[in-house]
């Protein structure tokens, strides 16, 4: 397996995908699966928040890449701070959402003081922290940093077990998770389920690559949203 240097690696994937949403999507799909992909993911904020002000609430996007989400927030009118360990994303972030605050830092390191954050939102970047330590090290930041009461919202590639399939993703099992954030004052409070048709659509492109453009096409029928799972998961602090 390839040596993983995150800074490194982001900085020319970013840089590759010239701040396109693949470079911070799946390299592998073509744009319509992964608009597709994130518009799954704004449904489900959509609706965790249909009850939720988030009217003048602070936000750290924690992992922000190319501003995303971050824009999802501001335009929810809060207050919104974007990390990321690529000075590219950071760039690209403050290109397309000039109302939000960006800056290059580690998750594991912050510059924030306690208790600064009502929410935290990070999808689709813990499991690309491959080194242990890193990643508790992150964790412990974000109880840190949120308020009491505040919500830490996840998007990980749950799994039963620990699964270190590439240099730069090692996914980790829901109970781990679980268990150290509990250690650090959070309690499990919500599940959303996520349908996507990754996995399906992986295979079937690898067996019949010319087919890929027509699988894509496909996207666009809410049948696929009920083919396969992920979850969001929310965390309180206490």
């Amino acid at each position: 397996m390839k040596s993983y240097e995150p800074k490194e690696f982001w900085e020319r994937r970013i840089d590759n995908g010239q701040g396109r949403l693949k470079s911070v999507g799946h390299l592998g799909y073509g744009d319509r699966v992964n608009q597709y992909i994130y518009q799954a993911k704004f449904n489900i904020l959509k609706k965790l928040f249909s009850e939720i002000s988030l009217f003048d609430k602070k936000v750290l996007d924690a992992g922000c890449g190319i501003g995303v989400f971050s824009q999802f927030y501001t335009n929810k009118k809060s207050i919104v701070v974007g990390i990321d360990i690529s000075k590219n994303a950071v760039q690209y972030a403050k290109q397309k959402v000039p109302n939000a605050y960006f800056l290059v830092s580690k998750l594991d390191l912050s510059p924030f003081k306690d208790e600064t954050f009502d929410i935290i939102h990070c999808f689709d970047v813990s499991y690309h922290i491959v080194d242990n330590k890193d990643w508790k090290e992150s964790l412990t930041e974000f109880s840190r940093i949120i308020k009491k009461d505040g919500l830490l919202i996840i998007l990980e590639g749950w799994r039963s077990k620990e699964v270190y399939n590439a240099a730069h993703v090692r996914f980790r099992s829901k109970d781990i998770y679980v268990s150290e954030l509990e250690n650090l004052g959070f309690q499990k409070i919500r599940e959303h389920e996520l349908y996507l048709i990754l996995q399906t659509y992986r295979r079937l492109t690898k067996l019949f690559p010319k087919l890929s453009l027509k699988l894509e096409s496909l996207f666009k029928f809410k049948i696929f949203k009920k083919i396969a799972k992920a979850k969001i998961i929310i965390f309180k602090k206490e």
